[in-house]
């Protein structure tokens, strides 16, 4: 299966979720009798609208019913020449009878037979004579019947909120892809046909795009005349956008030679969706995986665990983060950096500058042999300075990250050496608190040769 098809099928179970899922139901959906009647008996649109039922009155739901749901869609939209006219228009009319479109007023060929005088109006002045309507979405939020889109049984008929009605034979309708844009409509998505014109999706909510295209694009398919079909393109960050604004990194074929790498591939991907984006539940559990390759071995080299060390602390984790390396801190620093407690052997080679008004005044400092801090709670108006703290990686025994969320002005996020010794961990947070832990702790075992590892209380 390719990139884009086991996203597809990713985002369309997380984008048909209304509710939030559940892994441990009692009873699901899909243990329905009658459900599993119809599946056996492969009536396929009424078993849709059986799950379907069911899944409307659930706050939650389980990921079985999304895949079994999603795999009905499937089925029903899946191109078959050999079924009538009437037969494929029904599994149309199945999909978007589904209650994630239950917002949305649609048009079907009924409509236009009860009320002729509409059809007629209804973009007159680019449908080919003798085309009769089986779809209009009218996306107006005035006056009816001036814009939107339409189908019939040999084009793409659709009018924008601005320019005029335009018509596009289904035959010369190679793709549709989705695009996200955000703009002054009510949705931010539109449909780019043949990657020249674009179609506004007004109204349609985000976990019934997916099903709703679908649908159009099978009907657009079951009545071309040609054999070349249209492809549906969704480009990866509007996938990640319909998974709820999260990463898909885990999707794509990172295998390298080395963790190392392959963590910097993955810091690479991260760094391309943006700020807005975060950490999918595959990505996360894929990024601990690496992590804990990279710092389970502390009998490694200490050039190469050093290296691993500023790898870690240069992803995006980190960025806006005043981090500094042993080649990147000048001669002056180094003589002037908590001086009272450093001793006069020792080698800086990590120092994450924490202050806010003065540079150099505070912060966490490592060097070969001890972690050496200085908090903003130890500077008061008789010691403007404050004092510094040092502590030898050979007399540390426990290392705990705590979380108190009273702590506002710094986030809350500690370090506690040897169950007393505080070290505020300022400017870091909840997505990247744990990971600076872990790197500071792979310093200190591949440094002395310990065995600590890092203890979470929240």
């Amino acid at each position: 299966m390719s990139f884009n098809q086991s996203l597809y099928q990713y985002c369309l179970i997380i984008a048909l979720g209304l509710f939030s899922i559940s892994h441990s139901f009692a009873l699901t959906c899909r243990d329905s009798e009658s459900l599993k009647t119809l599946l056996e008996q492969e009536d396929y649109r009424r078993a849709l609208q059986n799950i379907d039922s069911c899944l409307s009155v659930r706050q939650q739901v389980s990921a079985d019913d999304l895949r079994l749901f999603n795999q009905l869609i499937k089925q029903i939209l899946i191109a078959d020449d050999s079924i009538s006219f009437n037969e494929g228009y029904r599994n149309f009319q199945a999909v978007l009878s589904i209650h994630l479109l239950e917002s949305l007023e649609f048009q079907l060929k009924s409509n236009f037979e009860k009320y002729p005088k509409k059809a007629a109006k209804l973009f007159s002045k680019v449908r080919d004579k003798g085309e009769k309507y089986y779809f209009y979405y009218d996306t107006g939020r005035m006056l009816s019947y001036k814009r939107g889109f339409a189908l019939t049984k040999q084009s793409l008929i659709w009018k924008n909120i601005t320019g005029h009605p335009q018509r596009l034979a289904f035959n010369d309708i190679n793709s549709i892809k989705l695009i996200y844009k955000p703009g002054l409509s009510l949705t931010n998505w539109k449909l780019m046909v043949n990657n020249t014109v674009a179609i506004r999706l007004s109204k349609v909510p985000d976990n019934a795009i997916i099903p709703f295209v679908s649908a159009m694009i099978y009907f657009i398919n079951f009545n071309k005349t040609v054999p070349d079909k249209v492809q549906f393109l969704i480009p990866e960050i509007e996938m990640a956008i319909l998974a709820d604004w999260k990463t898909l990194c885990s999707y794509k074929q990172l295998e390298q030679d080395s963790p190392i790498k392959e963590l910097q591939l993955l810091d690479a991907c991260f760094s391309y969706y943006g700020k807005r984006f975060k950490l999918s539940h595959n990505d996360s559990k894929l990024l601990k995986k690496l992590i804990n390759s990279i710092f389970e071995n502390s009998k490694m080299s200490f050039d190469t665990g050093y290296n691993n060390f500023k790898v870690v602390l240069s992803t995006h984790f980190f960025q806006g983060l005043d981090f500094q390396f042993k080649n990147q801190l000048n001669t002056q620093t180094i003589v002037k950096l908590f001086k009272a407690v450093r001793l006069p052997a020792e080698n800086y080679y990590f120092y994450f500058d924490t202050g806010m008004i003065i540079s150099e005044s505070r912060g966490i400092a490592l060097t070969g042999k001890a972690i050496i801090w200085k908090n903003l709670s130890s500077i008061s108006w008789k010691n403007l300075t404050g004092s510094a703290n040092r502590l030898a990686f050979d007399k540390i025994s426990s290392v705990t990250l705590v979380h108190e969320k009273g702590l506002k002005f710094n986030r809350g996020w500690k370090l506690i050496l040897n169950q007393h010794d505080e070290i505020i961990l300022s400017q870091l947070s909840e997505k990247n608190a744990e990971l600076f832990a872990s790197a500071l702790i792979h310093f200190i075992n591949i440094a002395s040769s310990s065995h600590l590892t890092l203890q979470i209380e929240n």
